[in-house]
């Protein structure tokens, strides 16, 4: 993935039942999903598998921390190599999400994360990413009541790529879930690897910042008198 840029689109998925950590595919646009693999909130869980339209998706794994910790919140998900092995153009959705955060809150920063390297691209290859943070604390719920920008990866041509978004939020309460949502659209023969990554981090307070600041000045007295 050569070049990261920024889009807008976003896909209205159902809710699942389930309530813990979720990883699942759609071959049809979202209509309906294939469960991967699932463990309790705060859990992981790996798998391979081959969908029916012949993407092949090796060591898929994913893991959360949640309820969480007042540092952060995070939501993980990568796979190994994914490989349209068909004779033809596919697409793929991943949800990828879990339940119970419930710190940190308050003013906070949400961010997406979107890395990977392509071996054998394709003139008509897509993949784009976006996360999305539940207050009502649904299973796989995106869109939902925040979500960052859409990350559009260019996976055309072999090479290697990384991209963040961030979302501000004011103030965040918990109980809430986090969704990550992975589309790719591969030619005949693509191949790729891809890491997600989905966090909330609190936003300092001002004296925070105030005693860092003079934490630094202080540092930089010392710097002048040695």
């Amino acid at each position: 993935m050569r070049t990261l840029l920024l889009a807008s689109a976003l896909v209205a998925l159902p809710a699942a039942a389930h309530a813990g950590l979720l990883a699942q595919y759609s071959t049809d646009g979202g209509a309906t999903f294939t469960t991967i693999c699932s463990d309790v909130a705060g859990g992981a869980c790996t798998a391979s598998f081959t969908a029916a339209n012949g993407i092949d998706i090796l060591a898929f794994g994913t893991t959360s921390n949640s309820p969480g910790t007042p540092a952060n919140a995070t939501l993980f998900s990568t796979s190994l190599q994914l490989e349209n092995t068909s004779a033809t153009q596919q697409s793929i959705l991943l949800s990828v999400g879990d339940t119970g955060f419930s710190a940190p809150t308050g003013s906070v920063t949400f961010l997406n994360n979107l890395a990977g390297t392509v071996v054998v691209g394709g003139a008509g290859n897509l993949l784009s990413s976006i996360a999305c943070l539940d207050t009502a604390n649904g299973q796989n719920t995106c869109p939902a009541t925040y979500q960052t920008p859409t990350i559009n990866a260019d996976i055309t041509v072999p090479g290697a790529g990384n991209a963040t978004t961030t979302l501000p939020i004011g103030a965040l309460a918990g109980p809430y879930s986090m969704t990550e949502l992975i589309s790719l659209t591969l030619d005949p023969g693509a191949l790729l690897n891809y890491v997600s990554s989905s966090k909330v981090s609190p936003v300092p307070e001002p004296a925070t910042l105030g005693l860092l600041g003079l934490g630094l000045l202080g540092l930089a007295a010392v710097r002048r008198r040695t």
